[in-house]
């Protein structure tokens, strides 16, 4: 599982744990964390773990940990529309291991949409693809991934299907997102920003 989906944060716990859902009797928590990038901008990033986890003390609002687990995806319905949810299971929660913030994430999955290549006003080449991440009991986790520049024209021309090993940190971004009464409601979308990659 580790070898397919890996990730670690440090950073400061941004709000007091609250009860997410209850799988097999085990609760489970949601929380979120602030991981500060090397430019000053802030991700506010979804965690969930399990009561146990919790129970030990760590996930207090403010307090400075390190988080181990894995990105995982869902559905969520509202609106009559499906929407994809990021977040962060944390299978481990302990005190920072460093002074700088951290977020490396690591992925092997699989192409699966078609890579969708775009510019920005300032003419930054970006690769917009799917990757299906599998997991234990044929379920897959389905992470939007950002590739730039050079990365960006390459993955563009990759098919459907094609498995690939990527390397990057998780971020936060907001947009707005017009309603069909006309106003706009402010939201926040999670991807993966790689910063490399190795096609297997």
């Amino acid at each position: 599982m580790a070898e397919t989906n890996h990730v670690i944060l440090t950073g400061t716990v941004a709000g007091a744990p609250e009860m997410s859902h209850r799988v097999y009797d085990i609760d489970f928590y949601r929380y979120a964390i602030s991981v500060v990038r090397e430019s000053g901008t802030e991700d506010l990033l979804p965690c969930i773990s399990p009561q146990g986890v919790v129970e030990e003390g760590l996930v207090q609002q403010g307090r400075r940990v390190t988080i181990t687990g894995q990105i995982r995806s869902h559905n969520s319905f509202a609106e009559g529309k499906s929407r994809l949810k990021l977040s962060v299971f944390s299978s481990e929660v302990g005190p920072a291991l460093t002074e700088e913030d951290q977020n490396d994430i690591v992925l092997d999955g699989y192409i699966c949409k078609k890579p969708i290549y775009r510019t920005t006003p300032l003419k930054r080449e970006i690769c917009d693809i799917m990757l299906a991440v599998n997991r234990p009991y044929n379920k897959s986790d389905y992470i939007p991934v950002l590739f730039w520049g050079g990365n960006a024209r390459k993955t563009s021309e990759m098919d459907i299907g094609t498995r690939i090993f990527v390397e990057g940190r998780l971020q936060s971004r907001e947009y707005k997102k017009k309603l069909d009464d006309g106003t706009q409601k402010i939201m926040t979308a999670y991807e993966l920003s790689a910063t490399g990659y190795q096609e297997k």
